[in-house]
């Protein structure tokens, strides 16, 4: 149930300072050599909020009204893999921050999505990850490719290494491959990824009082504690009422927020 926190709504103030600066470098693994025209993108982990520039001659590009932080720093180049890593910044206005990321030629991976009975599964976001790191830096939805009618998919360049391919869509379960081998030279085009039928969790949101809750926001997360927790959402209808398909069966928490409290985690 939900606890009353307030029923009189508080002011709320932002205020705004000057943000810091960040000078990324951008190579060639290979050689060392400069790129230029790469995109840069420093993302937010908690919004849509995305600062981006454009390599130089130099191989460098310049990013402004960077807050204090941890945050995805992504890079892309014509011809190269995409590059990206952790980055933690100050936010001081009075100094310049620097990053270096090298990028290496890479390959296509290309594929279907097919339900279990064989059938194309159309727009499915695929999106591939590093096997060998322990946290890949990946958003699953900036860096999906989505499947066309057929449940064909293409993901236009990797780099060589063992890497993880990733469908999802809409009440299917999430699937992902076993790692996949790429050399950096060859493309591939002969990877399935079989989709089944998701789980779902359902249920009734209500005040300490028993009525329903309409509005409130449900969340699903992976169960445990985790830095980062894989989490889908869903707001209550008119009757309280929410239900969240597409799951991978496994252990989760689920938590109800809304502007009048929140639930305890069940």
């Amino acid at each position: 149930a939900l606890p009353i926190l307030s029923d009189r709504p508080e002011p709320v103030t932002l205020r705004m300072r000057k943000g810091g600066t960040v000078e990324v470098t951008v190579t060639e693994r290979g050689g060392g050599a400069p790129v230029a025209g790469a995109e840069v993108e420093l993302r937010s982990w908690v919004s849509t909020l995305t600062w981006k520039a454009t390599t130089n001659a130099a191989g460098v590009a310049t990013l402004t009204g960077i807050g204090a932080g941890s945050s995805p720093l992504v890079v892309r180049a014509q011809g190269y893999a995409q590059a990206a890593m952790m980055l933690g910044t100050s936010g001081n206005p009075d100094t310049v921050e620097h990053a270096t990321l090298s990028l290496a030629p890479g390959v296509a991976l290309a594929g279907r999505v097919v339900d279990d009975k064989g059938m194309p599964v159309a727009n499915a976001r695929v999106v591939a990850t590093n096997a060998s790191e322990p946290l890949p830096v990946v958003d699953p939805y900036r860096d999906a490719v989505v499947t066309g009618a057929d449940g064909s998919f293409s993901l236009a360049r990797l780099s060589a290494g063992s890497w993880r391919v990733t469908a999802s869509a809409g009440d299917y379960a999430p699937t992902t491959s076993a790692p996949i081998a790429l050399d950096g030279e060859h493309a591939r085009s002969d990877i399935e990824l079989r989709m089944l039928a998701g789980a779902v969790v359902r249920g009734t949101v209500k005040d300490p009082a028993g009525a329903p809750v309409p509005g409130a926001e449900v969340s699903i997360l992976v169960h445990g504690y985790l830095p980062w927790r894989a989490s889908r959402q869903a707001l209550t209808d008119a009757s309280g009422t929410f239900s969240i398909r597409g799951l991978e069966p496994r252990a989760v928490d689920v938590v109800a927020w809304h502007e009048s409290g929140a639930s305890a985690i069940a």
